[in-house]
């Protein structure tokens, strides 16, 4: 459970907080920033950051430029 966990507590402090297997606390997150990364072969990784956050997607978008 998120909050047995200590998760609430962490989420408002300053900081950024990664959370592996997030999507089991799609309820508790709202608008998360998701960092997926992948194996593509031995010399690759790809890096895929999502977010349904307006002000977070407009930073995204200078990033990517």
């Amino acid at each position: 459970d998120f909050e047995d966990i200590g998760l609430l507590d962490i989420l408002f402090e300053d900081g950024v907080v990664a959370i592996e297997w997030a999507e089991k606390f799609t309820e508790e997150l709202k608008n998360p920033i998701t960092i997926q990364l992948s194996v593509l072969d031995d010399h690759s990784r790809k890096i895929q950051i999502i977010s349904s956050e307006p002000k977070f997607i407009e930073y995204l978008k200078k990033l990517e430029n």
